[in-house]
């Protein structure tokens, strides 16, 4: 029997004794069996969570290409005066230690990026502002029940925070010249993201030798992000008041987003700010991203195509429908129009890859803006997630939730999800062997 079914099983079982217990054993004894059954009850649930998450990170690992180094290395680091980042780079650590240990998915602690996400499935009107005492008590109680979700205690394989970082001996082209260093990924998530929802990624792509570096943007499009200055901004739903939300708001909010990325990107190559900079070769950049982060990775490359040699757009947001808002939103601009303006109009100057999901290519008017963006780039690497895929399988929630528990609920169910992600990884690698490393044969 599955998983799934020993569980349910284990519950109603245990439902069953508790009422029994209940009707039969004398009240001063039945307190401390009924706890004895809730604790192993929940022993078994977390043993069974733990190894169906840990065995599908592992089955990720195994699958695609080959990985040149045997783990990953990642800090967590700020733009003065700007974002926080990580950089996730090549390591050749194999095992744990003090000063470099496992690292988590949840950067920030799962209990407080878990309130970022709550916040947006709870009304304003229960939930408060961040520091009214509605808030305080939500995140109280998340401080107490996230330590007992296993998801908080998985940790992403083959990643160790701030390992030594790998020597360039495996770094050879397709003739056997050695390169001058590992390439640079610069990379932008999603609206509501934070860059969590990535970690296996990055540490699978610096495996295969490339070195990343994620913002968590601070413009209220990411679930959680902490200023320099200790502020935690979360994500903030636009006001869709009518008279309040501007037909320009998307345009002008991405903005801040793009220029959030050049300044990682001019960090990065004229101050380093990390060891691993030493070793990267700054002439091979690559810009990249997912969902509003796709738009943003777009906006950037036409901004200044003379600094990226690539750009891997997955499931982007390339067009803005305000036609639903009734009555229409206050401006001059359409109400439809194809995002980011900018990047529509100049058009792509790099190899670019696009990865899209079938629901999203549901929608005609985006299918039309993606392929019209599509046409704009000199060579295109372009695949459609099969039947069934959604937006939602570009994230690694198969790592924090067993996803055969979760099969009945919604997107996230199910092995499709993780074979999604084992799609997206290896059509990735391979494009950015090609047109970086020039070291294996492309897609048509």
């Amino acid at each position: 029997p599955s998983r799934t079914a020993l569980s349910l099983a284990a519950a109603r079982s245990a439902l069953v004794l508790a009422a029994g217990g209940y009707l039969l054993l004398p009240r001063s004894t039945f307190l401390p069996a009924l706890l004895g059954l809730l604790g192993a009850g929940y022993a078994y649930i977390f043993r069974a969570w733990y190894a169906a998450v840990s065995r599908d990170a592992e089955a990720f690992t195994d699958s695609g290409p080959r990985r040149r180094y045997p783990s990953a290395g990642v800090s967590y680091l700020r733009i003065p005066g700007s974002a926080a980042y990580r950089l996730v780079y090549p390591s050749q650590q194999v095992a744990p230690f003090k000063k470099c240990p496992r690292v988590s998915w949840f950067t920030q602690g799962l209990p407080e990026v878990g309130y970022g996400y709550l916040r947006m499935a709870i009304p304003r009107r229960w939930r408060g502002d961040p520091d009214s005492a509605q808030a305080y008590a939500i995140r109280f109680l998340l401080h107490l029940i996230c330590p007992l979700l296993p998801m908080t205690w998985v940790t992403v394989p083959n990643l160790y925070k701030d390992a030594p970082v790998a020597s360039l001996d495996g770094e050879s082209d397709e003739k056997g010249d050695r390169l001058r260093g590992f390439p640079l990924i610069v990379y932008s998530h999603g609206l509501t993201g934070t860059g969590d929802e990535h970690m296996l990624l990055f540490c699978e792509l610096a495996r295969c030798g490339y070195v990343i570096a994620a913002l968590t943007h601070e413009d209220r499009s990411a679930a959680r992000a902490v200023r320099e200055d200790g502020e935690i901004v979360y994500f903030e739903l636009p006001d869709w008041t009518s008279l309040k939300y501007k037909t320009t708001f998307r345009e002008e909010q991405i903005k801040t987003r793009r220029l959030e990325m050049e300044q990682l990107r001019k960090y990065l190559i004229h101050q380093g700010g990390h060891s691993a900079m030493e070793k990267v070769d700054r002439k091979r950049v690559v810009i990249a991203g997912h969902s509003y982060g796709a738009a943003t990775a777009s906006l950037e490359s036409v901004s200044h195509p003379e600094e990226y040699v690539a750009a891997v757009l997955l499931d982007g947001w390339f067009h803005v429908d305000l036609s639903w808002m009734k009555p229409p939103p206050a401006g001059e601009g359409p109400l439809n129009f194809d995002f980011p303006g900018k990047a529509h109009k100049d058009g792509l100057k790099h190899p670019s890859l696009f990865i899209a999901s079938k629901q999203f290519q549901k929608w005609k008017s985006l299918e039309k803006a993606t392929k019209g963006l599509m046409s704009t780039a000199p060579t295109v690497d372009n695949l459609v997630l099969p039947e069934k895929s959604r937006h939602e399988h570009f994230v690694e929630v198969p790592f924090w939730v067993p996803a055969t528990w979760t099969t009945k609920f919604g997107p996230y169910g199910s092995n499709i999800h993780l074979e999604m992600l084992k799609i997206i990884m290896k059509r990735t690698v391979e494009f950015l062997e090609v047109h970086v490393r020039g070291t294996s044969k492309s897609h048509n």
